[in-house]
């Protein structure tokens, strides 16, 4: 996978970083996976939508353990409507305000979520499944 994620065209090349990166952090190896992500996210010649879901998973990767303020920076531009990955970084973000005590962030982001109909429904329950927990 190492030499298709290093000398494939583009969109091939992108999807076995994707793959590579998967295998990497599923082995244990955060920090080769963390590097793959970061690969795929800097490669202009890589698709937009690719970009931000390498960004999306090494977010998602570091989010019980990675520096908050760094999630944070990493997940910002991904919440923004009209991202096609806002409502999953929404609740990451949520996740986020979560671990670092910030849980009124959290509350108002879940109940964004949690509203939106265009979510998917295992979203909006996840999201109200968390608010409960919250308190509400």
């Amino acid at each position: 996978m190492q030499h298709v994620a290093a000398t494939a065209p583009a969109g091939y090349r992108s999807l076995a970083r994707l793959w590579l990166a998967a295998e990497q952090a599923g082995a244990g190896q955060g920090d080769a996976a963390a590097a793959t992500w970061n690969a795929l996210a800097d490669d202009r010649a890589a698709d937009p939508l690719l970009r931000e879901l390498a960004n999306l998973l090494w977010a998602q990767q570091n989010l019980d353990k990675g520096d908050p303020a760094q999630v944070e920076a990493q997940l910002r531009p991904l919440v923004a409507l009209g991202n096609p990955w806002h409502q999953i970084a929404q609740e990451y973000m949520a996740l986020l305000f979560i671990r670092t005590g910030q849980k009124d962030l959290a509350r108002k982001t879940l109940q964004v979520l949690a509203a939106d109909a265009t979510a998917p429904v295992e979203l909006r329950n996840r999201a109200d499944g968390l608010l409960n927990q919250l308190g509400g």
